[in-house]
């Protein structure tokens, strides 16, 4: 991975939750800081915070991270902000206003100036000191995005999307096993949820 990554051109509605997981080398420290335009006016720059948990990290407004030192992987919350100023409080309440919509169909507003800057602090590879030595070989400890989020019992039904199967009587048979989701739509719009084909192979 990179030691140093601008995410830019942030493009969310609202209260979405986009979770971005990192492979890191163990023993890596970080700096990450959520930059707003350079216009802004007040509170222009912010810190993110260490957290215990991923858990911590997708129930948060995004000004926290967490780094999973036994697995090397980076966990952080992309958020939109406004432009002028950054609320960890109560972020982009009316970035919601500024989305174009038609016909069903609603396009977020972009960010043009706002970026997120992560700064690693690791051991440099000797292909590229610009990247991290790389260790992770692709192998996750648990099974799905929920179990990180503290959600062992739920299913997957999405990239960062858990469902509770067992609180549902209609969809918990399709839900338990996805591969069948995908024929029967008409249960996964009755929960408001986008399934996916699984790999059986």
């Amino acid at each position: 991975s990179p030691k140093k990554i601008t995410i830019k051109m942030l493009q969310l509605l609202q209260g979405e939750r986009l979770m971005l997981i990192l492979p890191y080398p163990k023993g890596t420290t970080f700096s990450i800081i959520y930059n707003a335009a350079f216009w802004c006016g007040e509170n222009c720059r912010v810190q993110m915070r260490q957290v215990g948990s991923p858990k911590e990290v997708a129930e948060s407004n995004g000004d926290t991270y967490y780094f999973d030192n036994d697995e090397g992987l980076l966990f952080i919350r992309v958020v939109m902000q406004e432009e002028y100023k950054l609320d960890f409080v109560n972020p982009n309440p009316g970035i919601n206003n500024k989305a174009f919509s038609r016909l069903g169909v609603t396009i977020p507003y972009l960010s043009w100036h706002n970026n997120i800057v992560i700064e690693a602090d690791c051991t440099p590879s000797a292909e590229n000191p610009e990247y991290c030595a790389n260790d992770f070989d692709g192998t996750l400890a648990r099974a799905n995005a929920c179990a990180y989020y503290g959600e062992e019992d739920k299913v997957q039904v999405g990239f960062d999307d858990c469902f509770d199967v067992a609180a549902d009587d209609t969809c918990g048979a399709i839900l338990a096993d996805l591969s069948p989701c995908a024929s029967n739509p008409g249960c996964c719009e009755q929960q408001g949820l986008t399934c996916f084909m699984r790999d059986e192979n």
